[in-house]
């Protein structure tokens, strides 16, 4: 919900907030995210970082057939969401449940 949720924010970092904007009704990959209207909410502060922990991010993104590869150029160090966070994906190799993000944005990196 939080990657949803920064995905969708419009603000760019150090604009103003705009309590009458609204995010995108569709989601990444052009399914609606509610079917009923709802539009994403816009946080009246910025993120900076969102820590995913041992989180399975990356096979829920792949399940749903969200590739993020443009938003993420290749060669690129960093993964920054619209409004300017930044993604940090903490796991261990042995979890059953955490998935690395970084082979689905290039894959060239499934090997590190």
């Amino acid at each position: 919900i939080a990657f949803d949720l920064l995905w969708h924010q419009k603000r760019k970092r150090g604009e103003p907030f705009d309590p009458d904007v609204r995010g995108d009704m569709e989601s990444k990959g052009g399914k609606g995210a509610t079917g009923d209207g709802w539009r994403w909410p816009q946080l009246p502060f910025e993120v900076e970082n969102l820590f995913a922990t041992g989180s399975p991010l990356a096979m829920f993104l792949t399940v749903r057939g969200d590739i993020l590869a443009d938003r993420w150029p290749l060669g690129s160090k960093d993964f920054a969401f619209p409004g300017g966070a930044k993604l940090l994906n903490i796991f261990h190799p042995t979890d059953p449940v955490a998935y690395r993000f970084e082979p689905l944005l290039d894959p060239k990196r499934a090997e590190a």
